[in-house]
């Protein structure tokens, strides 16, 4: 145990551990400070838009009782002219309009002083339109001031370099001339000013990360530094798009000139089963082949065992065939299928790609290399000068450097997929290379007597979502389908049953539709499945919500829930219902009256997430001192080994130190561990657990595998067959988002109105923000509005209808994703909210942009928290890791 593990909250009281957090959080911070949201405010106009939405109420409903009264004495007149005056006084009432003064003689005397008070209500209103559209203006002048002097922040600006360089460069064009640009240019600016000081970002500078401890603090957060404008200083690191150089090292070594030096494997898939062998394709398509185990293939599969090369294989069966050329057709036949693979030269998990790449074209010694060499050298220095220039007007040539460079590399090779597709070459421009900041050492302290509470009460929660994890129902399914297709005591290799399962599904949705498909998706998932413990997983969820979602809210809106409540309920499940092993909590602090209180954003998979991301960059620069200890890697728990994916799955962020110490050795990817510690895929096999739930078991070490993905990147990217080993016999990468099955109590797109779910808390623990849902063409438009004073008016009317607060995070949803919210999958987790103050026209206008499909679901969470509970002046977000008890490391 280290230090740091034993500085940790252990939990309350003398009983037996409930949990162990990670060694060390993760600090995540905003790159612009919190303050600058003041700034791109409408703040006087929509102080008076927002005073003028309940005096017109109050006028509307008076109006109604004023004229019932005064239809009463007009009754009670008879004809002549003080009954046509009084008509006329009910006449202006019922219009909304002021009374004339002169008028209020020939009111009843009952009457003249509520007449009189509404005529003043009226014309306070009046007073407030005609001053509306001129604050407007005058607001929308100073929140172009405020955006330009926010802006020049340089922190703001090295990650607008970035993120968009086109917007940087108008930015420097209205700093020197003084003129503003485009409009559209404007809003994406407001855009991005607001994200990097709103939320933490995956663009650049926009945030940074550092290591927290846990230690003894007087603050529940303690920062280790305070340098100037109160931030600890940051140091970055640039890397290139990993996917990119493996296209690169791809093409070059399957050139005919090069292919005989290649080292060569068999693909670790590969699987001999019933006279056949199985074997996974070559990605994106990843098909699993299956070709006759003829006396040619078995002498294959005995010569390239030990790492031979293209040549040395190709020898050998020359030797014994009598036509060459059938020899080389076979060959290159088996590599274009995926079964005999040229042993990649880089890592997934390297270190330091471009130069790994470089050694490897170095002992290659083959002419026509030296200018692909060159290529890679010109971007090695750009992206070594690109953090070092503290200018960011002198960053944007080196970026247009890395980005040129890369292509040009691309090109050299022959490979120009992204040049002619619209879409990969904007992604290109854009993910081409990535820049990290992190802080040295540890970046803060973490009380642990603090926190403690708050862990406590997470923990509940870590219980609670072995019952809404996304793939129970997948598991659950399969558990079924193996039990029905193997007798009693099967055990499968891994890849037999993944071809079994896409036939099932195919069979299920023929065509191409099928393959993209899960059986989670199909009716084997729903609540009327026939599968029984489907059908008990969703009784036990309706249970579930039945406590979290459906209680009554106290009298702050707020739905508390005793996190004693949420365990004992737990307590009831069956076996098949299990707690995650490890989590990684996003999470922010609120401050409340009786205390803090922890605001979770997401919690994914842990065994490191996130910290070992952190832990890998500062390798890359050089800082290990001063920083928090770490066990190792996590081996075991309860008898179950842990194994994780390398494949980077084209993006850098995966890139990471080992979060445990197997991994799965896995077709395409090269992995520098020894190879006790790799687990072919062919070496897995499938079969049913004592709790019904399939286990994945190695041959050869005969122990139980529990399959993890503690990278940073989103499964999705992961390869298909990797995936399926994580929803099938692993730990779901996500545990819990913003579209889970908790918060989708019913289908949103059948609603014809606003829906609301209130702001729901385990113990001190707010697990969801108050959320609104409607369709995109509910909220208020400009184009139906006369002005944009008019527009101002009707959005702060539809937010006092609904109770949604000004400042808030909107997430546009495509209807679509939604109709899988029913078996627990739903939408992408990764789908990114973006922060919207309604009380500003700039991120009002960037808010309508993204609104085109009428029929779009919105979804709007409460800022939390406020800005004004900011501690510190940047926004700070934790990635607090929770573990199961027992967990050893090695």
């Amino acid at each position: 145990m280290t230090d740091a593990q034993r500085d940790a909250p252990k939990g309350a009281g003398s009983e037996p551990a409930r949990y162990v957090p990670g060694p060390a959080a993760v600090v995540r911070l905003a790159g612009s400070p919190v303050a600058a949201l003041e700034g791109l405010r409408c703040t006087r106009s929509w102080r008076t838009a927002t005073a003028l939405v309940p005096l017109r109420a109050e006028i509307a409903a008076e109006a109604d009782e004023l004229s019932r009264l005064l239809h009463t004495a007009i009754g009670a007149t008879g004809d002549g002219v003080l009954k046509a005056r009084l008509v006329a006084v009910r006449r202006a009432v019922h219009r909304g309009r002021r009374v004339d003064p002169a008028r209020l003689a020939d009111v009843p005397a009952d009457l003249a002083a509520p007449v009189r008070a509404w005529t003043a209500r009226v014309a306070e209103r009046d007073r407030l339109m005609a001053a509306l559209p001129e604050h407007l203006e005058q607001d929308w002048a100073a929140s172009y001031e405020a955006l330009l002097d926010a802006a020049r922040l340089p922190a703001f600006q090295l990650g607008l370099v970035h993120a968009n360089p086109d917007v940087f460069l108008a930015l420097r064009k209205w700093f020197d001339t003084g003129r503003a640009p485009q409009r559209q240019t404007v809003l994406r600016l407001a855009q991005y000013l607001a994200r990097s000081a709103a939320k933490t970002s995956p663009y650049s500078t926009f945030t940074s990360s550092g290591l927290a401890a846990w230690g003894r603090a007087e603050e529940i957060v303690e920062p280790a530094g305070r340098p100037a404008a109160g931030r600890p200083a940051a140091v970055t690191a640039t890397e290139v798009s990993v996917g990119s150089l493996h296209r690169i090292a791809r093409a070059v070594g399957e050139r005919p000139e090069l292919l005989g030096g290649c080292r060569i494997r068999i693909n670790p898939s590969a699987t001999v089963f019933d006279g056949a062998l199985l074997f996974l394709g070559r990605r994106p398509g990843e098909y699993v082949h299956g070709l006759a185990l003829t006396p040619t293939l078995r002498r294959v599969l005995q010569l390239a065992a030990d790492g031979s090369t293209f040549d040395d294989l190709r020898g050998t069966l020359l030797a014994l065939a009598a036509e060459g050329n059938q020899v080389d057709v076979f060959l290159r036949r088996l590599v274009t299928l995926g079964l005999l693979e040229l042993v990649p030269p880089l890592a997934d998990q390297s270190a330091d790609p471009v130069a790994d790449l470089r050694a490897w074209l170095h002992r290659r010694r083959r002419p026509g290399l030296e200018r692909l060499d060159r290529t890679l050298q010109e971007l090695a220095e750009a992206l070594s000068s690109y953090p070092t220039i503290t200018e960011p007007g002198d960053r944007v040539a080196v970026r247009d450097a890395v980005v040129r460079t890369l292509d040009t590399a691309l090109r050299e090779v022959g490979d120009h997929a992204h040049a002619h597709n619209p879409k990969m070459a904007q992604e290109f421009g854009r993910y081409s290379f990535y820049e990290n900041a992190v802080h040295p050492g540890t970046a803060a302290v973490l009380d642990r007597e603090s926190w403690r509470p708050l862990l406590d009460d997470l923990d509940a929660v870590r219980t609670l979502l072995g019952l809404i994890g996304p793939d129970l129902p997948f598991k659950l399914t399969l558990g079924s389908l193996f039990r029905s297709r193997y007798p009693a005591g099967a055990q499968i290799p891994l890849l037999v049953f993944y071809r079994d399962v896409l036939a099932e599904q195919s069979a299920a949705v023929p065509g191409p539709a099928g393959r993209g498909s899960r059986l989670a998706h199909s009716r084997f998932a729903d609540a009327d499945s026939p599968v029984e413990a489907v059908r008990e997983l969703h009784r036990l969820r309706t249970a579930g919500k039945r406590l979290l979602g459906e209680r009554t809210p106290d009298r702050d809106g707020v739905v508390r829930v005793d996190p004693e409540e949420v365990r004992k309920l737990a307590g009831e499940w069956p076996e098949w219902v299990r707690t995650p092993t490890s989590l990684a909590v996003y999470c922010q602090l609120a401050d409340a009256a009786h205390g803090p209180e922890l605001v979770v954003n997401s919690i994914g998979c842990g065994f490191g997430r996130g910290r070992n991301r952190v832990r890998q960059i500062m390798d890359v620069l050089d800082l290990h001192a001063g920083v928090p200890d770490e066990p190792g890697p996590a081996a075991e728990h309860d008898g179950v080994l842990f194994a994780e994916f390398e494949a980077v799955a084209r993006s850098a962020v995966n890139v990471r130190k080992p979060g445990v110490r197997l991994v799965v050795d896995y077709p395409g990817v090269r992995s520098t561990r020894a190879d006790e510690d790799r687990l072919p895929v062919n070496d897995l096999h499938v079969e049913c657990g004592e709790d019904g739930l399939l286990a994945l078991v190695s041959r050869r070490l005969g122990r139980r595998i529990c399959p993890v993905h503690p990278g940073l990147g989103a499964d999705r990217l992961l390869p298909p067959a990797a995936r399926f080993m994580i929803e099938a016999f692993g730990e779901s990468n996500t545990w819990f988002g913003a579209h889970t099955e908790l918060r989708m109590t019913a289908d949103p797109r059948t609603d014809d109105g606003v829906r609301h779910l209130p702001r729901l808390m385990v113990g001190n623990v707010v697990l969801r923000r108050a959320m609104w849902m409607t369709r995109a063409d509910r909220l208020p438009r400009r184009a139906d509005a006369e002005t944009g004073a008019a527009w101002m008016l009707r959005t702060a009317a539809w937010l006092a209808e609904h109770g949604i607060p000004e400042r808030c995070f909107v997430t546009v949803l495509d209807p679509a994703a939604l109709g899988g919210g029913g078996n627990g999958r739903g939408p992408s987790n990764d789908t990114k909210p973006n922060y919207v103050d309604f009380a500003s026209m700039l991120l009002l206008l960037g808010l309508e942009r993204r609104l085109a499909e009428p029929n779009a679901i919105v979804q709007i969470s409460e800022m939390l928290p406020d800005p004004g509970q900011v501690r510190g002046e940047h926004v700070a977000e934790y990635i607090v890791e929770l573990n199961e008890p027992g967990v050893t490391y090695a």
